[in-house]
């Protein structure tokens, strides 16, 4: 049962059944206010578990396992699986509390800050690309060559990698739209919304010449934007850059049971 933050989960029943809260018997006839962590158990069949809303969102059902985990967590070959790029903090459900997920793996994941070269500094940015109904058009191939800066991604020394890894880069950048090309070609593509960029690379070859190309963005762009990322465009003027890009092998962890 998942409880609004700031708010009790409150919950009556009918018919006088047997409830045990906290290992308490209770009225559950009467309304019951519930906070996150308790456990109510109604005729010892029915388990009601309370989480907030940041715990929620953190839940993996997997038939009868209940794991709580930031990280991606599946089912096979009887196994738990999670992928992640550190030794994940899986917990799993017990019928009474979490409890920590012991997970193995022989892989090597793991972060690497990866080098950039500027090799063309971004241009001025237009008002405008374009309009459509009223609204601000994205720039054609044409207009964002023109005004895109571009960085060429060095190549991080080579990495053994294992069955199942995933490699992303991780892009902290800045500007209205990131193109991420190998050998020139577009492999991804992003408008700016003050966050991180994760691209899937891992079925790139090794040898890919990888350049990111970031059209900028500026106070006077017409572009509706969230308003802490406006703030820093307001701020700035004009921003087009990139401010960091990591290499992350996420590996599978497997669960001891």
């Amino acid at each position: 049962l998942r409880a609004h933050d700031g708010l009790p989960a409150r919950l009556q029943f009918g018919g006088g059944p047997r409830a045990l809260l906290r290992g308490i018997e209770v009225d559950a006839a009467a309304p019951l206010d519930l906070d996150p962590g308790d456990v109510l158990v109604i005729d010892g069949a029915l388990r009601i578990l309370v989480v907030d809303e940041e715990r929620a969102e953190r839940l993996w059902y997997l038939g009868a396992d209940l794991i709580d985990s930031t990280d991606a967590v599946w089912r096979q070959a009887g196994d738990l699986v999670v992928r992640a790029d550190r030794e994940p903090t899986a917990l799993i459900w017990s019928g009474e509390e979490f409890t920590p997920l012991v997970l193995r793996t022989d892989a090597q994941p793991g972060s690497a800050r990866v080098m950039v070269e500027e090799l063309r500094p971004v241009g001025d940015a237009p008002a405008r690309y374009g309009e459509s109904m009223g609204r601000s058009a994205a720039p054609d191939s044409a207009q964002f060559d023109d005004v895109a800066g571009v960085w060429r991604i060095v190549p991080p020394a080579p990495h053994d990698r294992s069955a199942g890894d995933l490699v992303e880069l991780v892009v902290d950048w800045e500007g209205d739209v990131a193109q991420l090309r190998a050998d020139g070609v577009v492999i991804g593509d992003r408008f700016w919304d003050g966050l991180t960029w994760r691209i899937d690379v891992t079925e790139l070859a090794p040898g890919a010449d990888l350049t990111l190309h970031i059209a900028p963005i500026a106070s006077h762009s017409v572009i509706d934007l969230d308003a802490s990322v406006r703030e820093r465009v307001d701020a700035a003027g004009r921003l087009g850059a990139v401010i960091r890009v990591d290499r992350v092998v996420s590996s599978r962890w497997t669960s001891e049971r």
